[in-house]
């Protein structure tokens, strides 16, 4: 709706939008979810009545669209976040992972949006776990894996180019 053009609601409209509110805001703290999501959608009918030359029924069935896509995903999330703390499956961070595998945190987040590791999933606070199974070495061994490579390439810089011909 944020683009649509819309007209200020009048004095009666608004007073009907906050009784709504305030209905669906006592429905949601008594539990009654199904009452809630019956106002939820009186609360969307009278917030589709300010906007201005629209198929209002199909912003109507979008916006609901978007409220069930959205809720789906939240409990998914849960869903997997319970089944793998309920399981005590070993999980890495993105920033672990990262460090693991030598490349961006922003890149490990962006392959697990792309399913590239199947069973990993986002905390509530949106972060990424990704189980350790998908991992050949640990993180100690991938930090002692960078020591040894920084000491090797102090090492290199030390004793400078090799010349090749000494070779053959």
């Amino acid at each position: 709706m944020d683009d649509l053009p819309i007209d200020l609601p009048s004095p009666e409209l608004t007073r009907s939008i906050r009784r709504i509110d305030q209905q669906i805001r006592r429905s949601w703290t008594d539990k009654n979810i199904e009452q809630a999501y019956v106002q939820l959608l009186e609360y969307i009918r009278l917030l589709l009545e300010l906007v201005q030359e629209a198929d209002k029924e199909e912003l109507q069935n979008r916006i609901v669209a978007k409220l069930l896509a959205s809720r789906f995903n939240e409990i998914s999330t849960q869903e997997a976040g319970s089944r793998f703390s309920a399981v005590k499956i070993e999980v890495h961070t993105s920033s672990e992972a990262a460090e693991i595998l030598g490349v961006s945190d922003q890149t490990v987040r962006r392959w697990c949006d792309r399913g590239k590791y199947p069973e990993a999933y986002q905390t509530d606070g949106g972060h990424w776990r990704i189980p350790k199974k998908y991992f050949k070495i640990t993180l100690d061994q991938a930090r002692n894996r960078h020591e040894f490579e920084q000491q090797l390439n102090r090492l290199n810089e030390s004793k400078g180019e090799a010349d090749e011909s000494e070779f053959l």
